[in-house]
């Protein structure tokens, strides 16, 4: 790996022809050549690391669904920062993993209740949620909460974030101020996949510098 300092550009990040480019939380850019294949003795070695790497790849590919949501929800804290790359620390193990189907292909398996979008100390806000199957309509309900200091103010903002795990699509929706009560419903698109819904909550201060730990609130349990 070398490192370089860089007179064109303040930070470098992803592939440029053979080389991967990565700014370092001291300013320097790292430069790696691209990694090699690995060999297996083991066939079933093999097989662990393709099943791994899958689960990996699938958290990676969702990433892009909810892409709205995490550049709230994982603000950066220094210098190098992205939010894919705070989004996959939170959820690379848990998220997706595979298995093989009855064609002995592999799959993505998602656990969308152990998905985390946004990360931070702030406080949750006061938010229920209810789903009407037949209407196919959300309904957010927001308590007001004025508590004001390092963990909340009455200023910071209230996101939902509503997800078809079958469909990848997803819907990110701003609610109101966290001193604010209010309903707020969302209707979901026709062709999304009424069983298979998932509500995120978090907070977020109005500069968009700091966020809540998110919340699944659909569905309960």
């Amino acid at each position: 790996m070398a490192e370089m300092k860089s007179d064109l550009a303040s930070e470098l990040h992803g592939k440029v022809g053979d080389k991967l480019y990565r700014t370092l939380a001291t300013g320097k850019i790292a430069v790696t050549p691209p990694s090699k294949a690995p060999t297996f003795i083991d066939e079933k070695d093999k097989d662990d690391r393709d099943t791994r790497m899958k689960g990996y790849g699938g958290s990676g590919h969702f990433a892009a669904v909810v892409n709205d949501a995490i550049k709230i929800g994982f603000p950066r804290e220094k210098r190098g920062e992205q939010p894919l790359g705070k989004f996959m620390y939170y959820n690379a193990k848990t998220l997706c993993t595979s298995q093989k189907n009855e064609k002995g292909e592999l799959v993505r398996v998602y656990d969308f209740k152990k998905m985390i979008v946004a990360a931070g100390n702030l406080l949750r806000a006061n938010v229920t949620v209810a789903f009407d199957k037949e209407t196919g309509v959300f309904t957010f309900t927001q308590e007001a909460d004025s508590r004001k200091g390092t963990r909340a103010n009455p200023t910071d903002k209230v996101y939902a974030l509503i997800v078809d795990g079958v469909n990848e699509d997803a819907e990110f929706m701003t609610l109101r101020d966290r001193s604010e009560n209010g309903v707020t419903s969302f209707t979901v698109p026709e062709w999304w996949d009424k069983e298979n819904l998932f509500v995120y909550v978090f907070a977020g201060t109005r500069t968009k510098r700091k966020a809540s730990p998110s919340a699944c609130l659909y569905p309960a349990g």
